[in-house]
């Protein structure tokens, strides 16, 4: 009986290793520290990645290029960078209460997502809340995740936005990215 099987775990056994291979390591990439021109902020990003800065709302946008030939996609970052509406009270509860705002409005501005419940989590001495959505855009589905700071009267939101099938690829990668960003 186990040998009617045998190809087909074969096959689904080449098909897991050549998916493992297609997962992006930081190790094996070059990299290079970005600062922006007014030197207000600064991010470690793969050589291969763009940067564009004050592109649209977002104070930079990050983009790597097309990883295979049939990609449709290139996975980004953005950073939006915006005033606290508020400066009272302890930093977790405001993050909490522009969070709660975040899950709100979310809904109303992509319709139909499936959103994650907010992950709190301190690095690099900061205090970040993670949310990850999925969603179709265009009938394209994409999913992302969004950490989510303050600093001062700043709220710091970092998003990275991946075709769905090549999310895990790169999501290692794009902790290192998201992760490396300061703002001075």
């Amino acid at each position: 009986m186990f040998y009617k099987f045998t190809p087909l775990l074969i096959t689904i056994f080449f098909c897991q290793l050549l998916s493992a291979q297609e997962m992006l390591s930081p190790d094996k990439l070059t990299w290079k520290w970005f600062r922006s021109k007014d030197k207000s902020c600064e991010i470690k990003i793969p050589t291969n990645w763009t940067v564009e800065e004050n592109f649209s709302d977002y104070r930079l946008f990050l983009r790597s290029g097309y990883t295979f030939e049939e990609d449709r996609f290139m996975e980004n970052i953005s950073v939006y960078i915006q005033e606290s509406p508020s400066t009272e009270g302890a930093t977790i509860d405001r993050l909490k209460n522009y969070m709660k705002q975040v899950q709100s409005e979310l809904p109303k501005i992509l319709g139909k997502i499936n959103l994650s419940e907010p992950r709190y989590f301190t690095a690099k001495n900061q205090l970040f809340c993670e949310i990850k959505c999925n969603h179709d855009q265009g009938g394209f589905p994409l999913q992302w995740k969004q950490l989510t700071y303050m600093k001062g009267t700043k709220i710091i939101t970092l998003t990275f936005t991946a075709e769905a099938s090549q999310y895990k690829n790169f999501d290692t990668v794009a902790n290192v990215i998201l992760l490396s960003f300061n703002y001075l």
